[in-house]
């Protein structure tokens, strides 16, 4: 599975830098194998030709915070076996096992299909409009190569700093999830996300910037170190305290924390949309987008 991956990331132009996509090592993939309620022996279909693999489909499912289920479609092809009918052939069997699934679970408010094609993949996205797919949503990514031309910036009167500590990191989620409540296309928190959320933003507490007005989180900015790249994973600040300047605030002052560790260049991803004027603020202090990915539902 892991050898498709590879062979697919030059056709499909999978960026080694990306915050969204990546080519997954084995052991990747075997610490995925799980993810979404996926049950692996049923789960995951593996397309051999003369005992060799050339691609892979799974499924999985998650309920999203208004109440829908999204059953995650997932589909991998070495470009040598593409427009033979096998794609289509994934994605068929992809959508019986979905519906074998749903046939074992409690009825849902809303039930859709979901899948995936960046805008760097016209052959998967006319693949999935070929099928009754359409466009939900997508991801922006965006990229800033000069952090030495962002200058620092104080936090708006009534906020302070306060140093991270490990007690904080489950606030800080809890927080998070608060400020996505109610937004379309949001899962459920689970202890499972929240794990993943500790593994991901890894442990480097200098590049978590955190401000509090009071007793009481106001919003974050937290980044980590990537290949000698900072990421910024998350920009987040709580309804009652936003259009206050302090999200601007905050990113400047993790990228002056990326610039002390040496990093001068960084990426994020956000709403493509520009969902709450976030795409607005990263273009102000100087990132720029370089690539979507888009989001595709069908509705069972």
């Amino acid at each position: 599975m892991a050898s498709v991956h590879e062979g697919c990331a030059m056709t499909d132009c999978i960026d080694a830098d990306s915050t969204l996509e990546s080519v997954p090592t084995a052991k990747d993939l075997e610490s995925q194998l799980h993810d979404n309620h996926r049950v692996p022996a049923a789960d995951i279909l593996i397309i051999e030709v003369e005992d060799r693999i050339v691609g892979y489909a799974q499924v999985g499912w998650w309920v999203e915070t208004n109440g829908a289920r999204l059953h995650l479609i997932q589909g991998h092809l070495l470009p040598a076996f593409r427009n033979k009918g096998i794609g289509t052939a994934q994605l068929k069997w992809a959508e019986k096992r979905s519906l074998e699934i749903l046939k074992e679970l409690p009825a849902a408010k809303h039930v859709f299909f979901g899948t995936n094609a960046s805008s760097a993949q016209p052959d998967r996205i006319s693949l999935l409009q070929d099928h009754g797919y359409t466009w939900a949503f997508s991801l922006a990514e965006m990229t800033n190569n000069n952090l030495q031309a962002i200058g620092d910036s104080d936090v708006p009167e009534g906020f302070t700093l306060r140093s991270v500590e490990q007690a904080h990191i489950r606030k800080v989620w809890e927080v998070n999830n608060t400020v996505y409540q109610g937004r379309d296309f949001i899962g459920v928190p689970t202890e499972e996300e929240y794990q993943s959320f500790v593994n991901k933003s890894g442990a480097d507490f200098d590049l978590w910037q955190v401000a509090w007005c009071g007793d009481r989180i106001a919003g974050f900015v937290l980044s980590k170190v990537v290949k000698r790249r900072g990421e910024i994973l998350q920009v987040s600040v709580t309804p009652d305290f936003q259009k206050r300047g302090l999200a601007e605030a905050l990113m400047k002052k993790n990228i002056q924390a990326l610039k002390k560790k040496g990093i001068s260049a960084a990426r994020l991803h956000t709403s493509g949309e520009n969902t709450a004027g976030a795409q607005n603020l990263y273009k102000k202090i100087g990132f720029e987008t370089i690539k979507k990915f888009n989001r595709y539902r069908k509705a069972f």
